[in-house]
């Protein structure tokens, strides 16, 4: 359990809250047929679940191998020496339930569907993953890290809560209140619609949302599935009958901007629509794409690109997102450790010969993601947009007149090592280049919508493109 954890640190001043599960996934539960295998999770060899248990069990087993993900590439024989994963003296737990069992020194399946049922009331009934397993989870998690931190004398926090991960699904609009989606929306516009919320009490309680953040993933799939990026190229989701694949870098963003607000979507439905603050929980790129040609070349401007349309698509979102991920000691050989991914936004390989103490040293695809934003905003945002080419920052928004507290916008010195032009709409505003930080004061009696522009100061013989 992660109360220890919380129990520990349930006074510092800098933690919010608590992630309940990365990525979860329910496994078997659920699974309508044990001798058919996953849709996506294709990736080197991938037995079905009967034929993961007959390997567990110390048989060999022919399975399909795909290579790369998705790909078809043959078969593949596993566990040739009869290696068991049960101690000695046990046994597949699932073959004891009946699930399997072993004729004429076989194995043969016995009931497919074992897992799409369970008993309430001595009858089978159909497992609803959702309600049935899930939002439970999800609920007593709640109720356990806040009881471990309340005992210390610290305040309620918050839970961070990824989606009900099934890999058989690749809607984007799959949230925890079950299967929800939008009414079909080919345009950016159509995603402020609210979605249709049934089947569990985060969807129907607004009490029960209480204390909850929204926390899905997302990724670029063409990058993460392949390992490489084109900028004019990449797919659409939940679409229905729609084209699956998009093209021209400015419908990608407007795809993928479509894709993050119907995860924004998903946050809003819950509690019976009173909606619950949303951050994308993971998003980020492969940085050994087309084989580490980058880390041979020293270019990453394919990388620079790919996370500059991720974040291009996260500002006309406008939503809030974590990048995956730092790790200090990844390398260009192993990555970040682990699972072969290579996802670190630096690397000690990518550190210069004598430029150890540069700030930005070992930093990668930084022009992408060390850029401007709206960091506190006195009112709704209507538009945040950062032109990578030219660093020109634009930020629009419409003023709530109950906040009396300034605009503060991140202006980072990566992308302005010299002072930037600053023009505004109306009011005033403050530059503290020692913070990195724009205090934008708006004019209230100049009308609702306030327009802040960040951009290089204009070299003679060039044009200043207005807002």
């Amino acid at each position: 359990m992660l109360t220890p954890s919380a129990d520990r640190l349930a006074l510092e001043d800098n933690v919010l809250g608590f992630d309940s599960l990365n990525e979860p996934n329910l496994g078997m539960a659920g699974w309508p047929d044990l001798a058919v295998g996953s849709l996506f999770l294709r990736q080197g060899p991938s037995p079905t679940w009967f034929e993961s248990l007959r390997l567990g069990e110390g048989f060999e087993a022919s399975v399909a191998y795909y290579n790369p993900s998705l790909v078809p590439a043959g078969r593949v024989v596993l566990n040739t020496t009869h290696v068991r994963a049960w101690k000695r003296g046990c046994g597949c737990v699932w073959r004891q339930h009946g699930v399997w069992d072993v004729v004429d020194d076989k194995p043969v399946l016995l009931q497919r569907d074992y897992f799409k049922w369970r008993v309430q009331g001595g009858e089978r009934v159909p497992v609803d993953l959702a309600r049935d397993y899930f939002v439970p989870f999800a609920m007593r998690f709640r109720a356990a890290v806040n009881k471990a931190v309340l005992a210390r004398g610290g305040g309620r926090v918050l839970v961070f809560l990824d989606r009900d991960t099934t890999f058989e699904d690749a809607s984007v609009g799959l949230c925890p209140t079950g299967k929800c989606r939008h009414a079909p929306a080919h345009a950016v516009a159509a995603c402020s619609l609210t979605l249709p919320v049934t089947g569990t009490v985060l969807g129907s309680d607004p009490a029960a949302a209480d204390g909850f953040v929204w926390a899905p993933h997302w990724y670029d799939l063409v990058p993460i599935v392949m390992k490489s990026f084109r900028s004019w190229v990449g797919v659409a989701r939940d679409q229905g009958w729609g084209m699956p694949v998009v093209f021209g870098n400015s419908n990608l963003v407007r795809e993928y901007c479509r894709q993050l607000r119907l995860l924004h979507a998903g946050g809003a439905a819950l509690g019976n629509g009173k909606g619950v603050p949303t951050l994308v929980g993971e998003l980020g790129i492969p940085f050994d794409m087309n084989d580490g040609a980058a880390y041979r070349t020293g270019d990453f401007s394919l990388q620079i690109s790919a996370m500059d349309t991720t974040m291009r698509a996260l500002d006309m979102a406008l939503l809030s997102g974590v990048l995956w991920n730092y790790t200090p000691d990844n390398t260009n050989k192993h990555g970040d450790g682990w699972n072969g991914e290579d996802l670190s936004i630096f690397s000690r390989d990518q550190v210069a010969a004598g430029q150890e103490s540069d700030l930005f040293a070992g930093g990668r695809a930084l022009a992408a993601i060390v850029r401007p934003y709206a960091a506190r905003c006195a009112g709704t945002p209507l538009r945040m947009h950062f032109d990578l080419a030219r660093r020109r920052f634009c930020l629009r928004f419409q003023h709530d007149p109950a906040i009396t507290s300034p605009t503060l916008i991140f202006v980072p010195f990566y992308q302005y090592p010299e002072a930037p032009h600053v023009r505004v709409s109306d009011g005033t505003f403050q530059l503290s280049r020692r913070l990195q930080t724009l205090t934008y004061y708006h004019d209230a009696t100049a009308g609702h919508e306030h327009t802040v522009v960040v951009e290089p100061y204009v070299q003679r013989g060039q044009r200043s493109v207005e807002y």
